[in-house]
C-alpha cells in the first residue's frame, strides 16, 4: 500500500506517528537533520524509543545537516548509531554536489517513508506560503519497505559501520 502525502502538514504527522508506534527498529537516513522544534521532536521520540528496546540508527549527510549542534552528543549519550556521511572536504568544486540527499526512514521493515519529507521548522511554515511549496512523499506498506531497508544497510556497508 502506497499512501501519497503532499506536504509538511501531512507527511511530518504521519512520520511521527509511525516513529511512535515502532516496536522493533527505527532507521533513518536524511539529508538534512536539525536541532529545532522539529528535529529535537525527532530526536526526543528517538531517544525515547531506543530507551524502552527499539533499535535506532540514524545516518545524516555531513553537509545537509551541519546545524544539529548538540544530537550528535544526544544520541550518543543514549546509544543510538549516529553516522555523518560524506564529510565536507573543499578539495573540488566539482564534486560539491554530490551529496547524500535520501530522506528515508523505515519502521519495523513493515512502514516506509521516502520523497521530501524535509521536516525543520522552515519547511513547516513554507507548506503556507502563497507559493504553494509541496513537499511530497510516500508512506509505504508491506514488502517494498524491504527495498528501503536494503537500500539503508548498503550505506551502512560502504562506510564500514
Amino acid at each position: 500500500m502506497v499512501t501519497l502525502l503532499n506536504n509538511g502538514e501531512g507527511n511530518v504527522p504521519a512520520l511521527f506517528t509511525a516513529l511512535e508506534n515502532a516496536r522493533f527498529h527505527i532507521h533513518m537516513e536524511y539529508y538534512i537533520f536539525t536541532s529545532d522544534d522539529v528535529g529535537n521532536r525527532v530526536a526526543d521520540i528517538l531517544i525515547s524509543k531506543q530507551k524502552a528496546g527499539v533499535e535506532v540508527r540514524v545516518i545524516v549527510d555531513d553537509e545537509g545537516s551541519n546545524h544539529i549542534k548538540k544530537l550528535p552528543q544526544r544520541f550518543k549519550e543514549a546509544g543510538i548509531p549516529f553516522l555523518k556521511t560524506m564529510p565536507v572536504a573543499f578539495g573540488s568544486l566539482a564534486n560539491s554536489n554530490y551529496r547524500d540527499h535520501r530522506k528515508i526512514a523505515i519502521i519495523d521493515g513493515t512502514v516506509g517513508f521516502i520523497g521530501g519529507i524535509i521536516w525543520m521548522n522552515v519547511i513547516g511554515t513554507m507548506v503556507n506560503m502563497p507559493f504553494n511549496w509541496r513537499d511530497t512523499s510516500l508512506r509505504i506498506e508491506g514488502p517494498a519497505v524491504n527495498l528501503l531497508q536494503v537500500q539503508f544497510f548498503l550505506k551502512l556497508v560502504f562506510r564500514g559501520w
